[in-house]
């Protein structure tokens, strides 16, 4: 996997942490309006980043599978394959 791909999976991967811990703090502060501007930020910044990536890679999930003729989710490289372990 070459290092751009890398970086920006990094980058999603960060996020998508920082908005499960902001969740789990607005779990029990609801009414903290720093952490609640966080994570809006966080959101939007996660879904450009997955934008990004399924512009350039292809999708992430399942859900975007991008054929009727054919199930494209399945292509690779999937993580535990070599090529992008070689990165890491």
């Amino acid at each position: 996997m070459n290092r751009n791909r890398w970086a920006l999976l990094n980058k999603i991967s960060k996020t998508q942490f920082v908005l499960r811990d902001l969740g789990l703090f607005l779990d029990t502060h609801p009414q903290n309006i720093s952490a609640i501007k966080n994570y809006e930020y966080y959101q939007s910044r996660f879904n450009e980043l997955i934008n990004e990536y399924e512009k350039m890679y292809g999708s992430l999930t399942p859900k975007l599978s991008d054929s009727s003729e054919r199930w494209t989710w399945c292509d690779g490289p999937w993580p535990w394959e070599t090529e992008y372990n070689e990165e890491m």
